[in-house]
């Protein structure tokens, strides 16, 4: 989902809810990570009260580099390098303490010498990846995006009939299902791909 509306993602929610009652599933994320989406985060807290919300870092950068592109900064970021490191440098806030940066943008200094500084849009708590580090949670959503382009090779369409995507759905969950049985009898999972670790290692 994207570019949806708080009362979109919050059925979405009560949907999953509902879900995991009917399959006595406990259903309390600590933490749910989203695109940076007002609605998605908003619904998320509303649902989940007391869930930390994080943002994808993948997303964090697409964003910076739609934001260089719309101000026409895509050529001097390719070709000046200091400007790209200094871009760089914004984008590596994310993996330090928030308070170790100025929170808000400078507003106002009032004639004492108070500074004044407005909210950000989204809190450095939630596109900061530090705390991830120390608990190994992952920086990115990354794993969604493949599960979605997998979806998309097993349609192979976008535009199936309604009775080919209940049947892909049908063998998706008979996977899922077995992969969960298999956890719950103690078996290994399988390993994750060497490249996925390495770049989880690198961010």
């Amino acid at each position: 989902m994207s570019h949806k509306s708080e009362e979109q993602y919050n059925w979405l929610f009560e949907s999953l809810i509902d879900f995991a009652e009917e399959n006595e599933i406990d259903l309390y994320p600590p933490r749910i990570i989203t695109d940076f989406e007002v609605a998605a985060i908003n619904a998320s807290r509303f649902m989940f009260p007391g869930v930390i919300n994080k943002a994808c870092f993948f997303q964090l950068e697409q964003n910076g580099w739609k934001k260089i592109q719309k101000y026409g900064l895509a050529s001097k970021y390719g070709n000046n390098t200091c400007f790209s490191i200094k871009v760089g440098c914004l984008f590596a806030l994310a993996f330090l303490p928030p308070k170790t940066y100025v929170l808000g943008k400078l507003r106002q200094v009032m004639r004492n010498g108070q500074e004044i500084r407005s909210a950000p849009l989204f809190s450095p708590k939630i596109w900061s990846v530090h705390k991830c580090l120390d608990l190994s949670v992952p920086q990115t959503q990354n794993v969604v995006e493949r599960w979605h382009n997998r979806w998309a090779t097993l349609v192979g369409n976008s535009h199936v009939g309604v009775y080919t995507l209940i049947q892909e759905l049908q063998k998706e969950q008979q996977i899922i299902e077995a992969h969960i049985d298999c956890i719950f009898y103690g078996e290994c999972r399988p390993k994750q791909r060497k490249g996925l670790v390495e770049r989880e290692n690198r961010i």
